[in-house]
C-alpha cells in the first residue's frame, strides 16, 4: 500500500529544504556513514542496513550494506511509511502487514520480510529518512538492539550536522565564528601545518576544560594522552590529513582535570583559493556516553552468550502470529535441526514424541492466553532424525508483548536426558532396594528357623546363627560394591576361607574367576560356609594335618551353546568320616537346596579320604536371573 503524499505540503517542502542544507544527496560514499550501517547490521544481526533519505519520488541511499542499488522508487519504500510515524517502525513479517503484503520488494527480489527503521530527524524535527535494517526472514529486535539502532541514527544526524558545519567554512568569517561559538557540543579547532593551535571554540573550552588564551599558540599534541604523544600520534594525524585531505580519528583525550573522554574527530585540510594547504580544521565530539552504551550492549550480549554456553542452554524465540520458531545454534542442535534457519511450529511439533505433542501444545496455548504474565515450563521428548535418538528437553520461556510488536515467547531449552535417566535409575534402585531388603529378611528368617531346628542348646543356636549371618553379611558386602548386580567367584571363595580358617594355605583353590549373579553368589557363599564349618568341626580341618582342595572348571557343555560349570570340594588327611545320622540344615543346604539358586544339585560323598562335595550346573544358570527368596528358608523344609 503506497503512502499518499503531496509534493507541495509543508512536510515535503521542509524535507527538501533540509536535504538541500545538508548537501548530502547524490554524494560519494563516506567511511563514517559506511561504518554506521556496518555496525547497525552487526548489532541487529541483519544482512542489510541502509541510510535512506526520502527525496521527491525516490529514496536514495547514502550508505548501504547488503544491497547494490543506490536508490529505489518512493512508492515501494518502507522508509516512506517510517518517516510518517513518531516512533521507530518495526515490521516483523511484511507478508502479514497489509501495507507491504503486495509490495514487489516483498513478493519478489529481494523478498523482504523484516524491517526496522529509526528516523533521521533534524534538530527542528524534520524527518529526512531512516537508518534501517532489513532481513529476508521474519524476526524482531530486542530492546537493546532497538536502543542501539536509535543511538546510531542520532550518530548519522551528528555526522550530517558535522558535514553541514564543515560546508559552512566557506561562509564569511564573522558568521562562521558565530556558528562555531554556538556549537557548544563540538570542539572546533584550527591549527597551522605544524599543528600549532590557532583558534579555539567555546565548545573546545567546554570539552577540554581549557580557555583559549591558554592553548592558542601551543602544539595540538597537548590534546593527546601521554602514551599517544610518545607513539607519535599527533604528528601522524597531520601527515595523514595532508595526504588524504581529510581524516577520521577516535581515541581518548585528556581534560584539564586529568579525566579522559572518548573523542570522535574529523580533520580537514584547509586550503587557500589557490589550493595551497594553510592548516587543519579539527572538529571533535565527546562520544564517551554513546561508546559506553555500545560497549555495554556488546558486553551484555557476550555475557548472555557465555552464560548460555556455561549452562548448556540454547536460546529460542517463537512468534505465534507467524507460526515461526527462531533459535541459536545450540537450540537448533538440541531440537534436531540441521541448520539455524527459522522453523515452523508444525515442524517443531512433528519432531516431538507423539505422546508429548498434545501436552506441549496445551502448555504453549496456556502461556499465550495468559499474555504478559504467561510462562512456559515443560519437559518433553524429541526424536533426533539423524540418530533416531529420543532426547528429553526442558523449555522455559515467558511471553513478551511490547507496544507495536507481536506477541513472542522468548526462552531457553536444555537437554535433560541424563537427569531423566538418573531419576529413572534412582527409582529402579529404590524399588530394587526394597526387594533386596525383603529377600534379606526372608534369608535371615530362614537361617534362624532352620538353625533352631538342628541344635540342642541355646549356645549352639547362637553359634550357628551368628556364623551363618556373618557369612551372609560378607556376601552382602561383596554385592553392595556392585549395587547388588554380581560378584566374582574368587572374592566369594576368599571370603569364606578367611572367615573360617586361620591357615588359608591348607586350602587349595583353583578355577577361573567368573562372575556370579547376586542369587548365585549368596547361595555359593552359604554352601561354602556349611562345608567349612563341618570341616573345621568334624572333617579335614579339625586336625593339624588335613587339607581341602576346592576346584572348579568351565567346559563347552553339551553342544547346545551353554557352558558347563563343575565344582568339587575334596577333604583329605582328616579323621575318618561317616554319613550323619540325621539330615540337618547344613546338609540340606549343600544338597538339594542349591538346585533353585545354582541350577544344580549338590552331592555329598563320605569317602575314605574325606568328605567330597560336588555340583554340576551351567555358567548361564550362575549368571542369569534375579535374586529370589532364598531356598534355605523354604524348600528344604
Amino acid at each position: 500500500m503506497q503512502v499518499p503524499w503531496d509534493p507541495d505540503s509543508s512536510e515535503e517542502t521542509s524535507r527538501r529544504a533540509a536535504l538541500s542544507r545538508y548537501d548530502i544527496l547524490d554524494t560519494s560514499s563516506e567511511p563514517e556513514f559506511d561504518d554506521i550501517v556496518f555496525l547497525a547490521a552487526q548489532i541487529c544481526g541483519a544482512p542489510t542496513a541502509l541510510i535512506s533519505l526520502i527525496d521527491g519520488r525516490r529514496q536514495w541511499f547514502k550508505a548501504a550494506v547488503g544491497i547494490e542499488a543506490r536508490e529505489t522508487p518512493r512508492d515501494v519504500a518502507f522508509c516512506a511509511h517510517a518517516i510518517a510515524q513518531t516512533q521507530m517502525m518495526v515490521v516483523e513479517d511484511a507478508r502479514l502487514d497489509e501495507r507491504f503484503a503486495d509490495n514487489p520488494l516483498v513478493t519478489g527480489e529481494p523478498h523482504v520480510r523484516f524491517y526496522a527503521g529509526a528516523q533521521l530527524r533534524t534538530p527542528e524535527g524534520v524527518a529526512l529518512g531512516t537508518l534501517c535494517v532489513l532481513d529476508t526472514r521474519t524476526r524482531s529486535l530486542s530492546e537493546d538492539q532497538q536502543s542501539a539502532l536509535k543511538v546510531l541514527a542520532r550518530q548519522v544526524m551528528d555526522r550530517l550536522e558535522t558535514r553541514r558545519l564543515l560546508a559552512q567554512t566557506r561562509i564569511d568569517a564573522s558568521r562562521l565564528r558565530l556558528i562555531i561559538e554556538a556549537a557548544v557540543d563540538y570542539a572546533i579547532i584550527t591549527t597551522d601545518l605544524d599543528g600549532i593551535i590557532e583558534s579555539w571554540s567555546a565548545g573546545a573550552a567546554r570539552m577540554f576544560g581549557r580557555d583559549a588564551d591558554i592553548v592558542i599558540g601551543r602544539p595540538c599534541a597537548m590534546l593527546f594522552t601521554d602514551s599517544d604523544q610518545a607513539a607519535g600520534v599527533p604528528e601522524a594525524e597531520i601527515r595523514n590529513t595532508l595526504a588524504c585531505e581529510r581524516a577520521h580519528d577516535e581515541r581518548w583525550h585528556p581534560r584539564s582535570n586529568g579525566e579522559l573522554f572518548w573523542g570522535r574527530c574529523e580533520i580537514i585540510t584547509l586550503r587557500s583559493p589557490g589550493s595551497q594547504p594553510l592548516g587543519l580544521l579539527k572538529i571533535l565530539q565527546d562520544r564517551t556516553a554513546p561508546r559506553a552504551a555500545e560497549r555495554k550492549l556488546r558486553e551484555s550480549e557476550t555475557r548472555g552468550r557465555l552464560a548460555l554456553d556455561a549452562a548448556e542452554l540454547g536460546a529460542f524465540e517463537a512468534v505465534p502470529g507467524s507460526g515461526e520458531v527462531f533459535g541459536d545454534e545450540r537450540a537448533h542442535e538440541l531440537l534436531g535441526h540441521a541448520d539455524t534457519e527459522a522453523v515452523s511450529f508444525d515442524e517443531l511439533m512433528a519432531r516431538l514424541h507423539v505422546e508429548d505433542r498434545e501436552r506441549f501444545d496445551a502448555a504453549v496455548r496456556a502461556a499465550i492466553a495468559a499474555g504478559n504474565e504467561g510462562r512456559l515450563d515443560i519437559d518433553y521428548r524429541v526424536l533426533v532424525a539423524a540418530t533416531a535418538e529420543i532426547r528429553w528437553l526442558r523449555s522455559r520461556a515467558r511471553v513478551i508483548k511490547l507496544p507495536g510488536e507481536r506477541l513472542r515467547l522468548v526462552g531457553t531449552v536444555r537437554d535433560i536426558s541424563r537427569e531423566r535417566a538418573a531419576d529413572e535409575h534412582r527409582r529402579l534402585l529404590s524399588n530394587e532396594l526394597q526387594h533386596r531388603v525383603k529377600n534379606t529378611l526372608g534369608v535371615v528368617q530362614g537361617i534362624v528357623a532352620q538353625s533352631l531346628r538342628t541344635v540342642a542348646t541355646p549356645a549352639e543356636a547362637r553359634e550357628a546363627i551368628s556364623s551363618r549371618l556373618t557369612t551372609l553379611a560378607h556376601a552382602h558386602d561383596l554385592l553392595t560394591q556392585t549395587s547388588w548386580q554380581s560378584a566374582r567367584i574368587h572374592a566369594v571363595v576368599q571370603g569364606a576361607v578367611l572367615v573360617h580358617l586361620a591357615e588359608p594355605d591348607r586350602v587349595v583353590v583353583e578355577g577361573p574367576n567368573i562372575e556370579l549373579k547376586a542369587r548365585s553368589a549368596l547361595a555359593l557363599s552359604m554352601a561354602l560356609h556349611e562345608l567349612f564349618t563341618n570341616a573345621v568341626k568334624h572333617g579335614a580341618l579339625s586336625n593339624a594335618d588335613g587339607s581341602v582342595e576346592l576346584r572348579w572348571a568351565v567346559g563347552d557343555g553339551n553342544g547346545n551353546g551353554s557352558k558347563s560349570f563343575d565344582i568339587v570340594w575334596q577333604e583329605e588327611g582328616g579323621p575318618q568320616v561317616s554319613p550323619p545320622t540325621r539330615s540337618g540344615f547344613g546338609t540340606r543346604l549343600i544338597g538339594a537346596s542349591l538346585n533353585g539358586d545354582l541350577g544344580g544339585r549338590g552331592v555329598v560323598e563320605y569317602l575314605e579320604a574325606g568328605v567330597r562335595w560336588s555340583l554340576a550346573t551351567t555358567v548361564e544358570a550362575l549368571q542369569e536371573g534375579e535374586l529370589q527368596s532364598p531356598s534355605p528358608a523354604g524348600s528344604s523344609g
